[in-house]
Formats: structure tokens, C-alpha cells, sequence
């Protein structure tokens, strides 16, 4: 059998863990945020559109936004770090800057909030797709 960790061992341990978990991280004046932190704080969210330039020129794969959002929850300085075509980068920019949040509250207190959201442009059969990511949580009782 194994003794429990005493001391500066059991100290060790329990920062070990605190690292592993999420957290939001508070920068010059705003909260980095991860994705599926972002989703769920949003209130309104439209899918961007697959313009149909980018179907005909078969433009396909991942985009991802990184953006600001203020203390009432509404979206700042949208940059596209990576999109298929200039085409999709426009829908992008036109839906998130649509895209409204909860006020995010952080330490008691109201802030200002970095996001980064991806979306999958898919051909099938000359049929686009727009797709966000699936964020799973798994359970010790889930089997795999």
C-alpha cells in the first residue's frame, strides 16, 4: 500500500492538478478565455455563410476568428487568423460581428473578454457546410 503524500509532497500534487484544470487567464485589462467558454457565454450567434464564390472554387477547410469582447457582451476588433479563401474570411467577420455575449465576470468583477472561434467549411456533393467544433466531456462511467 501507498502512504498518503505528506507535506510538501501533497502541496506538489494538488498544484499539479490545479494545472491541468481550465482556467480563464486575466491579461492587460481582459480574460483569455478558451472556445468552449465562449460558446456558451453567447446569447446570440449566427453561422457564418458559404458564400457561394468559395463552393464554385471548391474553397474548403478550417477558419478560425480571434476577437474582443467588451463588458456588455458585445464583439471588438475581429481579426481571421486563418480562413480558405478572402471570400470566407468576409462571412466570417459579417457573423461574428453579430455574435452577443454574457457579461463575462471575473473575480467580482465585470471584464473584458479574448475569444478565438473555428468553424469547418465542408463540401459534399456541391453541398457547403458550415460546422462548429464538438466539445466532449468525458466521464469515468463513459466506456470508449
Amino acid at each position: 500500500m501507498f502512504d498518503r503524500p505528506q507535506g510538501i509532497s501533497r502541496v506538489l500534487i494538488l498544484a499539479g492538478l490545479a494545472l491541468l484544470m481550465p482556467r480563464p487567464v486575466l491579461a492587460s485589462g481582459y480574460v483569455v478565455i478558451g472556445e468552449e467558454s465562449l460558446r456558451k457565454l453567447a446569447i446570440i450567434s449566427p453561422t457564418p455563410g458559404y458564400p457561394t464564390t468559395s463552393k464554385q472554387n471548391r474553397a474548403t477547410g478550417v477558419s478560425v476568428t480571434k476577437f474582443y469582447v467588451d463588458e456588455k457582451g458585445h464583439v471588438e476588433n475581429i481579426q481571421v487568423l486563418q480562413a480558405p479563401d478572402q471570400f470566407i474570411e468576409a462571412s466570417l467577420v459579417k457573423a461574428i460581428s453579430q455574435w452577443k455575449f454574457q457579461p463575462y465576470h471575473f473575480n467580482g468583477r465585470t471584464r473584458r473578454v479574448l475569444g478565438k472561434l473555428t468553424f469547418y467549411f465542408t463540401l459534399e456533393r456541391g453541398r457547403g457546410d458550415v460546422q462548429n467544433p464538438r466539445f466532449t466531456i468525458f466521464s469515468k462511467d463513459r466506456q470508449r
